[in-house]
């Protein structure tokens, strides 16, 4: 099974242009740092808020992240 980041890294890649960090920081409403540690698999739990915008953004379900 998947990590979180692992699917939220998939879903940046599969947009056309790939989707930043510093674009999807701005639109969880965290700082690109945040995002860095995120993707890196450093965070072992995400505010369900940060990451309903993250799936709005990136065009998924919540349920596929």
């Amino acid at each position: 099974m998947t990590k979180y980041h692992e699917r939220l890294i998939e879903a940046m890649n599969s947009k056309n242009p790939p989707v930043s960090r510093e674009a999807l920081a701005e639109a969880m409403g965290i700082s690109v740092q945040a995002i860095g540690n995120l993707l890196r698999g450093e965070v072992k739990k995400i505010d369900l808020v940060k990451a309903s915008k993250a799936a709005v953004f990136l065009g998924v379900g919540l349920h596929e992240l």
